[in-house]
């Protein structure tokens, strides 16, 4: 008996329309927020990552820096060098939805080439395209997007799995050396010996070489600093899952899983455990969620119910809540950072000539250093403590160390660091006469910093 639609209808039509409609709906989902972010004022590209590769992408393309990054690589990243390529063209913030869709394609290829359901593997694609990470690596430059696709490139071809697996470890070494362990116990489960042996021996060596030879910032990924047991979405993670998707995949576990339930509520719950310890592992539970999701919506259609008007209302409450996730997810991004006030802010600081760094908000700095050509004086939470010292000789000499030109207030950092009273570096800012107050058409606050030694 037929639910809402039979089965052969649903693999007519999706044969027929389910890459127009993975392509549409791509399209919207991921550039959706771009133009958001334009109409808004806001520079196209979101995130202090975005900026720190896109520093790295000028690097490759001036061949110089009077920069020094924390934690950078001295050899740049696969991703790094494609976005490079990208902005020679002009088009840098394009990279991210390009990525995007290709994985959301292959993954759509994989799943039909294994299930032999066009209908169930396009509710998966849509299931993946309307995930909170996938908003977050569409628009953000995320070389763990990349790593992604390079390990589907593996599972499609697998005869050239050593080579992506490489290829994965060198674009992101947690992502890609999480892949390869992967890779070997499957090859190892299936008894393909010689193929476990290539790829163990191949991505321990590029892992090694990557770790130790081509900077910090690797090793310094494989640290548990990231731990944190936030990855829901709705409880305020912006790359976690959906509690809605999640229920939409047990669901597909107990109706079209039945003999195996044990087998994937483990693996889900692995994942879960395991993306607290390393993020990198989101996107693979993401990408599992979004299979279950394909079953569950698959079935919600082609099983008929007694009270279909039932049946038919829960479909429509279903699709309302694909459309509120997507929503919510382009507003979070249209309010990620750089907002339009701190860009602006910066860009005109581009064209002082007073010269010497920018003291702001840490995790400003891919900001500062984009914006303003400037250094910023901070980049790491080291010496952020210094917002909140009241301290003036401490202040003025680390700001002399720093050759501070300017002190860079916005909203966001005098509502978390400066709401102490008149204690910290606001109280100094408005009442010691070594900093003056400059006009700023962008919205945040900036002080000139007088150095005794350089202005007299």
């Amino acid at each position: 008996m037929a639910g809402v639609i039979s089965h052969h209808e649903l693999e007519y039509h999706s044969q027929r329309y389910a890459v127009i409609i993975i392509l549409a709906l791509s399209l919207i989902v991921f550039l959706g927020p771009l133009i958001l972010r334009v109409a808004d004022g806001s520079p196209i590209t979101p995130g202090g990552e975005s900026y720190t590769l896109l520093h790295d992408a000028d690097i490759l393309l001036s061949g110089s820096s009077t920069d020094t990054v924390p934690f950078q690589r001295s050899v740049p990243s696969p991703y790094a060098i494609l976005l490079a390529f990208m902005a020679l063209f002009g088009v840098p913030w394009l990279l991210p939805p390009l990525l995007a869709i290709a994985v959301v394609m292959i993954s759509y290829l994989l799943l039909t080439a294994t299930y032999g359901q066009r209908s169930m593997a396009l509710f998966a694609a849509v299931a993946l395209i309307i995930s909170p990470l996938m908003s977050v690596l569409a628009t953000w430059h995320a070389p763990l997007l990349l790593c992604s696709l390079l390990v589907l490139g593996a599972i499609a071809i697998g005869r050239f799995a050593p080579a992506f697996i490489a290829a994965a470890i060198l674009t992101h070494p947690v992502g890609g050396s999480l892949a390869a362990m992967a890779f070997i116990a499957y090859a190892a489960y299936r008894k393909e010996w010689v193929r476990s042996a290539v790829i163990a021996g191949s991505s321990t060596a590029i892992a090694i070489v990557t770790i130790l030879l081509f900077g910090t910032r690797p090793f310094h990924e494989l640290v548990f600093a990231s731990w944190s047991p936030d990855i829901i979405f709705e409880l305020g993670m912006p790359t976690g899952v959906s509690v809605f998707l999640l229920i939409l995949a047990c669901y597909g576990i107990m109706v079209d899983f039945t003999g195996r339930r044990i087998a994937w509520f483990s693996v889900l719950i692995a994942l879960m455990l395991g993306s607290m310890a390393f993020p990198s592992l989101l996107i693979a539970l993401t990408v599992i969620i979004a299979l279950l999701v394909g079953h569950a919506v698959h079935r919600l259609l082609v099983v008929e119910w007694r009270l279909s008007m039932l049946q038919e209302s829960l479909l429509i409450l279903i699709g309302c809540i694909a459309l509120f996730l997507v929503i919510t997810t382009m507003r979070e991004r249209l309010a990620d950072d750089p907002d339009a006030a701190l860009s602006r802010t910066l860009i005109t600081l581009r064209n002082t000539e007073r010269d010497g760094a920018i003291l702001t908000d840490p995790q400003d700095a891919p900001f500062v250093r984009h914006f303003s050509g400037r250094k910023p004086a901070l980049e790491t939470n080291d010496h952020s403590d210094i917002f909140l010292s009241r301290d003036a000789v401490r202040a003025y000499a680390f700001m002399e160390s720093s050759d501070v030109a300017y002190v860079v207030i916005t909203d966001a950092m005098r509502d978390d660091l400066l709401l102490e009273g008149e204690d910290g570096i606001l109280f100094l800012l408005q009442h010691s006469g070594r900093f003056v107050p400059i006009a700023s058409p962008g919205g945040a606050s900036v002080w000139y910093f007088i150095q005794l030694e350089r202005d007299g």
